[in-house]
């Protein structure tokens, strides 16, 4: 599964996708995507030992991979390149980030190893079983379209779901309503079940209300507990009782949920993809049509 998530404003992707990749009990890989730059190696994962006597600085993350990709074999893959930038998310060995971009002036640099990079995202997923979410960040909008080089674009395009974070509050909710329609424009094409909402319960809305407002499905809500994501984000000593904390317990109970509702929409692309490319599958089914056709025809 390739879960991605974005927000209109800073409105907590990058604790909600960290709490998700902790709280999991699958294999996750967390990727950082935000164009802006990333934060986990300033916060989080300055508490998270490689064990291999590594320390994690300027050489390590997502900016790497460019001269890794132009340097790389035509018959070569970015794996080991990306593997080589990985670092543990805890002290697990199955929960692994990929930390981000140490400065926003590298992201040009990146538009021609996304391609490469979400193949290997998606290995990562279909032949190893992880879990991989991606940190997409802030959206930056150009001219009412995506700009494609300060936003991860084809990654959303990618993904299984594309969770928008949204708290429970006047101003978040109004930001979200435009990254709603350029999403729904250059993403689904059509296909709403790619688009979702990540809903963090930090104002007066309930959350469903919400989602009826913006007309998106709602995926996952997360309760807003300062003491828990400010450990997320930041690192040190984990409160007591995180493990076990709502935030957490809700973490792990949605991404469930998003991990299921994945699950289907893939299956239901895969069975389209094979209908379009059987003749046979596609006749039965024009006939079928117009027999349903006919009859509504007859009684009407």
């Amino acid at each position: 599964m390739l879960t991605a998530l974005v927000s209109a404003k800073s409105d907590g992707v990058t604790t909600s996708a960290t709490a998700m990749a902790l709280a999991s009990s699958r294999p996750v890989l967390l990727a950082e995507l935000d164009l802006s730059g990333g934060t986990l190696r300033h916060g989080l994962l300055r508490h998270a030992p490689s064990g291999e006597g590594r320390v994690l600085d300027g050489r390590i993350g997502l900016h790497r991979l460019p001269r890794a990709d132009w340097a790389r074999g035509e018959s070569e893959s970015l794996a080991p390149a990306v593997d080589e930038n990985l670092w543990p998310l805890d002290g697990s060995d199955s929960r692994v980030v990929l930390p981000g971009l140490t400065s926003p002036a590298q992201a040009p640099s990146l538009a021609h190893t996304w391609p490469e990079l979400i193949n290997v995202m998606q290995l990562s997923d279909q032949q190893h079983g992880f879990d991989v979410l991606a940190d997409c960040g802030r959206l930056v909008v150009d001219r009412g379209r995506l700009h494609a080089e300060l936003n991860p674009v084809q990654v959303l395009q990618q993904a299984d779901v594309v969770l928008l974070v949204v708290r429970t509050t006047e101003a978040s909710v109004a930001l979200a309503h435009p990254a709603v329609q350029v999403l729904r424009q250059e993403l689904t094409a059509g296909d709403d079940a790619a688009l979702g909402l990540l809903v963090i319960e930090d104002g007066t809305y309930p959350a469903q209300e919400v989602a009826d407002a913006l007309g998106v499905a709602l995926r996952a809500v997360l309760p807003f507990e300062p003491r828990e994501a400010d450990y997320v984000t930041a690192g040190g000593h984990p409160p007591r009782g995180f493990i076990r904390s709502k935030l957490m317990r809700a973490a792990r109970s949605y991404g469930d949920q998003v991990r299921e509702h994945a699950h289907r929409r893939r299956l239901h692309i895969r069975m389209g993809a094979a209908q379009a490319m059987s003749p046979q599958v596609a006749s039965v089914a024009q006939r079928v049509a117009a027999q349903r056709g006919a009859g509504v025809r007859s009684h009407g």
